[in-house]
């Protein structure tokens, strides 16, 4: 469902399947200003994050509840807005010629997996990029053009418009 005054979907679903078997699903709404609490689930347990930051718990499978024993932290302060930190650091790498927190690499593969999203969702078909030939490709196989942007705001009528007609 899309609220009628807004370019974006109101829920979104992102899976994205690596090659070393690990899976990211990351959903997100903003039907109501709840949200969605942020939940990290692995093979052995799974860790619960409120809403503010204030506390985390961590909660083992049962075939680990043995090894692993739960664990709560409340009363945590939250960092808040890290970005003045980030602009700092990477500063500060450009003069002394450090590797900065969040380096280009990390970047790299954090964009790609929201480019891909971002092309699943408006081509309305998954989208896989294979690093070796550095292309983007349907789920048979068929290649996915780039958009062309400025074509697209020319003809774009909304979120599922008519950009599908564009780039292939």
């Amino acid at each position: 469902k899309i609220t009628p005054d807004r370019d974006v979907s109101d829920n979104t679903q992102v899976l994205a399947e690596f090659p070393n078997g690990m899976t990211l699903i990351v959903t997100s709404s903003s039907v109501n200003e709840q949200g969605l609490n942020e939940t990290i689930r692995g093979q052995y347990g799974t860790m619960y994050l409120s809403t503010n930051g204030s506390s985390l718990e961590y909660k083992p499978e049962r075939p680990f509840a043995e090894e692993f024993d739960p664990e709560s932290y409340t009363n945590l302060e939250p960092s808040g807005n890290t970005t003045p930190q980030h602009h700092k650091n990477w500063l500060d790498c450009i003069r002394s010629g450090n590797e900065p927190v969040a380096g280009i690499d990390l970047a790299m593969k954090v964009q790609a997996v929201i480019s891909l999203a971002e092309i699943s969702d408006r081509r309305g078909t998954m989208a896989h990029f294979d690093p070796k030939t550095r292309k983007v490709t349907d789920g048979a196989g068929n290649e996915l053009k780039p958009y062309d942007y400025a074509e697209e705001a020319k003809i774009d009528q909304g979120p599922y418009g008519p950009i599908k007609e564009i780039g292939g």
